[in-house]
């Protein structure tokens, strides 16, 4: 977070590899208790924690963050969906509030999605669909338009 000593408020926030795994894709199951204990990511604790992170920021009356990918455990679009909603909630709260989001290696085209409860892939996302379901964070960004554009997100 980038402060502002006059105000004693953070001017930019950054938030990065949340793994957010949506709680319709978790199960009791042995499969994802092995898994949650062998995985360092706090895949449970993953939407509480995104949810801290916002009140922290706004603790800090901070109008403007980063995040710099990894949003999802594997790209689940289901879990994507859910990390959209919770940061436009944040959003909407104040128009002034700006979101600059980069996907990260677990967010496109990851064929590692899955769904715990039906113990089976779930469906993940293409570049398109990124910006589809981000699109509140792309609607002023230049910052978009050179990277969409770029080999590594295509």
């Amino acid at each position: 977070m980038a402060m502002n000593k006059e105000k004693n408020t953070f001017i930019v926030s950054l938030i990065s590899d949340t793994h957010l795994l949506a709680r319709d894709l978790m199960s009791d199951s042995k499969d994802f208790i092995t898994f949650t204990k062998f995985d360092r990511k706090l895949l449970v604790e993953s939407e509480a924690l995104l949810r801290r992170s916002l009140e922290l920021i706004d603790e800090k009356n901070s109008k403007y963050i980063l995040i710099t990918g990894d949003l999802t455990k594997d790209g689940e679009k289901i879990s994507h969906l859910e990390v959209a909603k919770i940061l436009k909630e944040w959003k909407d709260k104040d128009k002034t509030r700006e979101i600059f989001i980069l996907p990260g290696n677990h967010d496109i085209n990851n064929r590692d999605a899955f769904d715990f409860s039906k113990k089976q892939r779930a469906e993940n996302i293409a570049p398109k669909d990124f910006l589809d379901i981000y699109d509140f964070a792309y609607n002023n960004s230049h910052i978009l338009e050179l990277y969409k554009d770029s080999q590594i997100f295509k």
